[in-house]
């Protein structure tokens, strides 16, 4: 599958026109800041277009989203604008705004606050993704280190060391804020806008405790084994992030403007 991107105009310090084709299922448009212009922007059917980190508003002609492409907008706590002369999209095309995962107990990240100026749209089923990233799994425990074993001179067995407790589960994130300008002539169910928090990550697990040094026979006596090791605690699970907002504001289509 191929996908077509003509840019007008980078505007930040400079500007540039160029043509892109790739054969990969995830692209990425040239690194940039501020705000991109394009005049045409096609995303074949399950393939995702990754706009790059930096970019704080992307304006676009004609945007063509097949069944299941997904434009992914930056991460990023600062409001991302996106603006659309006019879109024609297919059922399970996604604009990508939602949060990060974390990672090994971390947060999940907050949805990116979005406001999407859609002018004209043409077909059903568009996907607004603005949800919380889930929380990361907290670190699981180590084991206790195991005892040694005596022997029949001077040491003892000694005892299996307590396994460690599980790191907490991180939090998730909060769903995002969104203003989506839709054309009066365009019924709310043509889209949907996902707004949920993301799921608390799980406590990590408890450590086990490490093995006792063993028994040491010595002729007539013995040494007596250490003693096993307590397991860790588990960690506790994160919190469930809290669902975003949004707000649909109407405004004359491109063709009402016209006449």
């Amino acid at each position: 599958m191929r996908w077509g991107v003509m840019v007008v105009a980078i505007v930040a310090q400079w500007a540039v026109a160029t043509s892109v084709l790739a054969d990969f299922p995830v692209y990425r448009l040239g690194q940039s800041e501020g705000r991109l212009q394009l005049d045409y922007l096609e995303v074949d059917a399950g393939e995702r277009l990754v706009v790059p980190r930096g970019m704080q508003a992307l304006e676009v002609g004609r945007l063509l989203l097949a069944e299941q492409a997904r434009l992914k907008l930056p991460p990023g706590n600062e409001r991302f604008e996106l603006h659309v002369k006019e879109a024609f999209v297919a059922a399970g095309s996604v604009i990508d705004g939602s949060g990060r995962a974390g990672e090994n107990g971390e947060p999940g990240q907050t949805a990116r606050p979005l406001v999407i100026y859609l002018d004209k749209l043409e077909g059903q089923g568009l996907i607004i993704d603005a949800r919380g990233g889930e929380g990361g799994q907290g670190v699981a425990g180590e084991q206790g280190a195991n005892g040694y074993r005596g022997n029949c001179w001077f040491r003892s067995a000694t005892h299996g060391q307590n396994g460690g407790n599980g790191g907490n589960g991180g939090n998730g994130g909060n769903g995002g804020e969104v203003i989506v300008y839709l054309p009066e002539n365009v019924a709310e169910s043509a889209l949907q806008v996902q707004l949920q928090g993301g799921a608390g990550g799980e406590g990590g697990l408890p450590g086990a405790g490490g093995r006792g040094g063993k028994v040491k026979f010595c002729g007539v006596y013995g040494k007596p084994a250490g003693r096993a090791g307590r397991a860790g605690s588990a960690g506790q699970p994160g919190v469930d992030g809290s669902a975003g907002r949004v707000q649909i504001i109407r405004q004359a289509s491109a063709a009402q403007a016209v006449d």
